[in-house]
C-alpha cells in the first residue's frame, strides 16, 4: 500500500497513512525524497546534470526535452554559457559595491590625535607610531620627542589607501630624524608631502604619521619591566562561586 494517498482536491493534498495527517504536494515530495526540499533537490540536479538543468522549462525560458539532441545540446550549450557570463558580472558588480563601501567608509575615517610619551611604547618594541592631521600636531610631537629624552630619532610619513582596490598604503616621506633637529617648515612639509601624492596617481590621503624610535637602554628597560611585573603577578585562580549559583547547581 502507498504511504501517500491523492484526496483529489483542488489543494492537491495527500492523505499521509503512516501520520493520518494531510500533507501537500510539496510535503509529500519531501518526504519521498528522504527529507530533501525542492531546491535542495533542484540544486543537487543542477550539478549532477547541468546540461538537463537548463534543458528543463524556467521562468523566462521554453523547454528543450521536445528537441532533438543536436538541437537542444547546442541551445544548452548557450545557456551555460550565458548564465556563467551572468554570473561573472553580478560578481564583478558586487566587488565593485564593496570596495565603494569600502573607500566611502575610510574617507570619513578621521584618526584621534594622541601625544608622545614613554608609555606608547610595548614591551619587546624598539619604535611606535603615532598618528596626526595637521601641521600644527606635528609640531607638538616633534617638541614633545625631544622633552622627553628617550627618543633617538623619528621618521614623518602618509595613510592613505589605493582607490581602485581599498587596500591600505603607508608611505614614509620623511625618515632617520633626530629629535634635536629644528622641525621641518611648513612650506617644506606641505609643498614635500603634496609632491608625493601628486606621484601617485591612485593614492588617496587620510592622515600623517610620525614613527618614533626609541633608545636601546629604554626600550631593553620597558621588556626587562614587563618581564618581571610578569613573573611576579599572582596565578591566576578560578573566582569564587556564590552560595546561590552552588545551590541552583545542586
Amino acid at each position: 500500500m502507498a504511504r501517500f494517498i491523492s484526496l483529489k482536491d483542488k489543494g492537491r493534498n495527500y492523505l499521509d497513512t503512516l501520520t493520518g495527517e494531510t500533507v501537500s504536494k510539496r510535503q509529500r515530495d519531501k518526504a519521498l525524497r528522504g527529507n530533501i526540499s525542492n531546491e535542495l533537490a533542484a540544486k543537487m540536479n543542477r550539478q549532477t546534470n547541468l546540461e538537463l538543468a537548463v534543458s528543463r522549462p524556467a521562468r523566462g525560458r521554453a523547454s528543450l526535452l521536445k528537441k532533438s539532441e543536436t538541437e537542444r545540446a547546442l541551445i544548452a550549450a548557450a545557456r551555460i554559457e550565458d548564465e556563467a557570463r551572468k554570473a561573472e558580472l553580478l560578481k564583478k558588480e558586487r566587488e565593485e559595491k564593496f570596495i565603494q563601501r569600502t573607500l566611502a567608509r575610510k574617507a570619513e575615517k578621521k584618526v584621534k590625535f594622541r601625544h608622545l610619551t614613554n608609555r606608547i611604547l610595548k614591551p619587546g618594541s624598539k619604535g611606535a607610531r603615532v598618528n596626526f592631521n595637521t601641521y600644527e600636531e606635528y609640531l607638538i610631537l616633534a617638541k614633545e620627542a625631544k622633552a622627553l629624552g628617550t627618543v633617538i630619532a623619528y621618521g614623518l610619513g602618509m595613510v592613505g589607501f589605493d582607490e581602485n582596490s581599498g587596500k591600505d598604503l603607508g608611505i614614509t616621506v620623511f625618515s632617520l630624524m633626530s629629535p634635536n633637529m629644528k622641525p621641518i617648515t611648513r612650506p617644506v612639509f606641505e609643498e614635500t608631502f603634496l609632491e608625493e601624492r601628486e606621484n601617485r596617481m591612485y593614492f588617496v590621503f587620510q592622515h600623517y604619521f610620525m614613527h618614533v624610535a626609541f633608545k636601546k637602554e629604554f626600550y631593553e628597560k620597558v621588556l626587562a619591566d614587563a618581564k618581571a611585573k610578569a613573573k611576579n603577578a599572582p596565578p591566576n585562580r578560578r573566582p569564587r562561586t556564590s552560595k546561590k549559583r552552588k545551590a541552583a547547581r545542586k
